[in-house]
């Protein structure tokens, strides 16, 4: 039995810890690769040359274990994971990929079988510069509902004021099969530049607008038939009368069904613009 083992290795402690596994499992008389004990000990150290050794490793391998830990999945850990079930599409003598979590945030205040709560905490943050990025600031959350939130995008407007569109699901797994409900939600700050901003937070769409999941794995989804149907477009700008202009794919509730791009123009806000004739809103982009 050959193993991949697959974790985020930028620090000492997490090298040690994976190095810890791999001894035990080596004790068992498994055959273990693990990419730091390779990448490191190359002379040349481009991406091409590890993603090479890493491939080697992957594709030789019976199995994946993968160390989970963490507030969110490390990425080069997902890619790994992503590659592997590819292979084992194509190849039915692999064993599996097992994931391994000690995180208590990923354990505790689940609400279902199998489900990894801190592994599934999606939210929107922010954080400003104002010395041309030399510096930035504490980042403060700017959803405020919990569940998991996807795809924000952000239009600026004057000094401190800031608009967000994104979407917003109350699940923390959200998935086809619990034709789990999005939303689209509008979120301001008109003090960005403190400390500590705050956020008026409030729902554009009049109701859900996608059910299912949705895949951010990238070319990745093809392999795991992720739900790709919103394909990524959202967008948000801030009209001449200082009003939020939104636009979002729609779908309604029905899974998998037909799409519409929806656009909004949000005027309950305060206008992104000081000193904006407001009578202007919904009636084009900002500019001269």
């Amino acid at each position: 039995m050959r193993i991949y083992f697959a974790g985020p290795l930028f620090t000492p402690y997490e090298r040690s810890f994976i190095d810890e596994c791999a001894a035990r499992l080596r004790a068992e008389g498994i055959e273990v690769f693990v990419p730091h004990e390779n990448a490191l000990a190359l002379p040349d150290t481009r991406p091409a040359t590890i993603f090479g050794k890493d491939w080697t490793g992957l594709s030789t391998a019976d199995a994946v274990v993968a160390l989970l830990d963490g507030p969110m999945v490390d990425d080069g850990t997902a890619c790994e994971i992503g590659i592997f079930y590819g292979l084992l599409q194509s190849d039915p003598s692999k064993k599996g990929i097992v994931g391994m979590t000690h995180d208590l945030r990923a354990t505790r205040g689940s609400n279902r079988e199998g489900e990894l709560k801190g592994l599934n905490l999606f939210n929107i943050w922010f954080s400003h510069s104002s010395n041309k990025a030399a510096t930035w600031s504490p980042p403060v959350m700017v959803d405020n509902s919990g569940g998991t939130n996807y795809f924000p995008w952000i239009a600026a407007g004057s000094t401190g004021r800031v608009d967000f569109i994104y979407l917003h699901s109350p699940d923390l797994s959200p998935s086809d099969s619990a034709l789990s409900p999005w939303y689209t939600k509008f979120a301001q700050t008109i003090d960005g530049t403190d400390m500590t901003p705050k956020f008026a937070v409030t729902s554009t769409s009049n109701g859900v607008m996608h059910v299912g999941g949705i895949c951010t794995n990238g070319i990745f989804c093809s392999l795991t038939s992720g739900n790709r149907d919103l394909a990524d477009s959202i967008s948000i700008a801030i009209d001449r009368g200082g009003s939020a202009a939104l636009a979002w794919t729609n779908q309604g509730t029905t899974l998998n069904g037909p799409t519409d791009i929806i656009y909004g123009c949000l005027t309950a806000q305060q206008s992104a613009i000081v000193g904006a004739n407001q009578g202007q809103s919904c009636k084009g982009p900002a500019g001269p």
